[in-house]
């Protein structure tokens, strides 16, 4: 997914993602992904996004090798998460935060991608509190 079509519609696809995993597993069965379990990996993905913004890079910049490997740690995180948890991968099958942070090459795109996933965070807290 390009980062444009990403950037118009992440809220409304995190929201549907989310809405669609409480529906398809039970609210309160066990089956869902825990926010400890996204906070993970939003917090990873924080810290990158931190470090990408302290050196001021221009939305289409590519990104460098060292920040690439940086991805290439998240990757693997969401990987190592999914392994552990089957609500985590099927959060991440369904949600395709795997599949579009691989496609991640430049600063922009991974901001976007960092928006997506900071949705899903939000609409998860907000629909697991009913």
């Amino acid at each position: 997914m390009s980062e444009e079509v990403l950037e118009t519609t992440y809220v409304e696809r995190a929201e549907r993602v989310i809405l669609d995993l409480l529906q398809s597993s039970g609210r309160r069965d066990g089956n869902q992904v825990t926010l400890n379990q996204l906070r993970k990996i939003l917090s990873l993905s924080n810290r990158i996004l931190n470090r990408l913004e302290a050196s001021h890079p221009e939305a289409q910049a590519p990104l460098n090798e060292d920040q690439l490997a940086q991805l290439y740690a998240l990757q693997v995180q969401i990987i190592y998460q999914s392994a552990r948890m089957a609500s985590v991968r099927t959060f991440q099958e369904r949600s395709g935060i795997l599949a579009e942070l691989k496609k991640v090459r430049s600063y922009g795109e991974f901001v976007a991608w960092h928006r997506y996933l900071e949705a899903l965070n939000a609409y998860q807290k907000y629909y697991a509190s009913y």
